[in-house]
């Protein structure tokens, strides 16, 4: 049931698009990501918000709402 890092081994962190026209405009990648035994969700997720700086990594742990308001999405987990 869980992974030598004492993760969920059955769960996964998904995107949830809530505002379409801004989650078009960045680029994400959540491979980094993992969710604990407790459900939260953490590891390093990466953004390119588009804005010709490029990639930005954010390590540590997730709150579900954490980047919708400046990205257009949600985290949310589900069964692999």
């Amino acid at each position: 049931m869980y992974n030598e890092n004492n993760r969920l081994a059955i769960m996964e962190p998904i995107i949830k698009v809530t505002n379409e026209k801004r989650y078009n405009q960045i680029d994400v990648d959540v491979s980094g990501l993992e969710v604990s035994y407790n459900g939260t969700i953490h590891g390093t997720i990466s953004i390119d918000p588009g804005n010709g700086e490029g990639w930005k990594d954010y390590t540590g742990e997730h709150g579900a709402y954490d980047y919708e308001e400046e990205f257009g999405f949600v985290l949310e987990t589900k069964k692999k």
